[in-house]
């Protein structure tokens, strides 16, 4: 099943390279992994590095609470955050981070997680969402590095509690910890036999608590409003 997938993988990226032909963003997606070995970011021997993954921009989002936390308890840690979509390659800088490097990730096969996962030398990667990419988990795993996935949301829709996701169960069964969004998705991954998860809500909205508590006073607001 592996093989397949890795062959899904790749004839995926071959789309891609087709459609970048007609399509600004599938170019963008191209351009950026173009030659990504080149492009990654270089560590010091026995930096915390803290990787990050995360789809595109709203996922960004849901992390950057988490981030900050880490950086402010692991003052000396490198923080990498990769993308999947141009989206969030192009805009992350906009948002008020601490972020030390960001770049694409490359396709999941398992030579460019090896090779990625080598060069990088995580001390603990964080999967935004849905982002789980079988052939690097596996790889992380091969390599000891603890792998946990944040702001996680399951649907019984989805291919893992379905009678064909056996492989993609066994993916998620790799990964040390499930910080989840809600009950329902604690409920299923129990039942494909998952048990350390912990229920946390959705980051975003802590984001926007610590907002509205640090609100700098606009007297064009308040002259607008007038009391109201």
């Amino acid at each position: 099943m592996r093989i397949l997938y890795t062959l899904a993988v790749r004839f995926y990226g071959m789309f891609v390279r087709f459609a970048a032909l007609f399509n600004d963003k599938a170019a963008k997606w191209v351009e950026g992994r173009r030659n990504w070995q080149q492009k990654l970011p270089k560590f010091e021997t026995g930096s915390t590095v803290l990787w990050f993954h995360c789809a595109s921009l709203g996922e960004f989002d849901m992390a950057l609470p988490i981030m900050e936390l880490l950086k402010t308890k692991i003052p000396h840690s490198q923080l990498l955050v990769t993308f999947f979509s141009p989206s969030g390659m192009e805009h992350y800088h906009k948002r008020i981070n601490r972020v030390d490097h960001a770049c694409y990730l490359p396709e999941d096969t398992s030579s460019n997680a090896r090779q990625f996962i080598s060069n990088i030398n995580p001390s603990a990667v964080f999967l935004v969402k849905y982002e789980f990419w079988s052939n690097f988990i596996s790889e992380l795993k091969e390599q000891n590095v603890p792998v946990v996935s944040v702001c996680s949301i399951f649907r019984k829709e989805q291919r893992f509690f379905k009678w064909y996701g056996g492989f993609f169960r066994k993916t998620l069964q790799k990964i040390d910890h499930f910080y989840v969004q809600e009950e329902g998705s604690k409920h299923r991954l129990r039942k494909i036999g998952i048990e350390s998860i912990s229920v946390v809500g959705d980051t975003r909205y802590d984001k926007v608590l610590e907002k509205s508590r640090n609100l700098v006073p606009n007297s064009v607001i308040e002259s607008f409003l007038d009391g109201r």
